[in-house]
């Protein structure tokens, strides 16, 4: 009698070992990786796929001017300066959005300039942070990119004003002149 027990044990932990093999594949197979919608900055910015437009404008002259060229450079930036820049984001669904806004391809003098670059914000939210904070390498392609904004909300049929800036800390040596960064490619990313 212990024989048959012992065998019907093994028996059925087998049987429940392979059902919990099988259950873990057939999940694992259903689950879908995690992929984003990525429009590169192409003097329009527009994420047809969730309805979200983006026109991006520049403030030159006391007034901000719709932007068509790239890429935005500092080369005229000094301590103190700063340059103003907004975007507007056009949510034209029935339902909220969010998008990640990620600065990309940042390249010119980024080891001299990280700790006193600043790029900020000033609506909907105020933030000021440097550069070296949010800046990161891709090891692979070895270009640096700059999560600007994390799952920014637009409500449903609405448009959403972002008035942002880049700058030099008013602090900062005269070690920097004659240097410049230059922000390649602006990206809307749907989270």
């Amino acid at each position: 009698m212990n024989k048959i027990n012992k065998k019907t044990n093994h028996f059925i932990n087998i049987v429940l070992l392979v059902l919990i093999i099988t259950a873990s594949t057939y999940a694992w197979m259903l689950t879908n990786p995690s992929t984003g919608e990525l429009v590169d900055y192409e003097r329009t910015l527009i994420i047809n796929s969730s309805s979200v437009s983006v026109e991006f404008y520049t403030f030159k002259d006391d007034e901000y001017i719709k932007t068509t060229s790239d890429p935005i450079t500092t080369e005229l930036l000094g301590p103190g300066m700063i340059q103003k820049y907004l975007f507007k984001i056009t949510n034209n669904n029935s339902t909220p959005a969010s998008v990640n806004i990620i600065l990309s391809d940042i390249t010119g003098n980024i080891d001299l300039l990280k700790e006193v670059f600043l790029i900020g914000e000033s609506n909907p939210l105020i933030n000021e942070y440097k550069l070296s904070s949010k800046l990161t390498q891709n090891p692979s392609t070895l270009k640096y990119s700059y999560m600007f904004h994390d799952n920014l909300r637009v409500e449903a049929n609405s448009s959403l004003n972002l008035y942002w800036y880049i700058g030099i800390d008013k602090f900062a040596s005269n070690e920097i002149k004659d240097t410049n960064i230059s922000i390649n490619k602006i990206m809307f990313v749907k989270p």
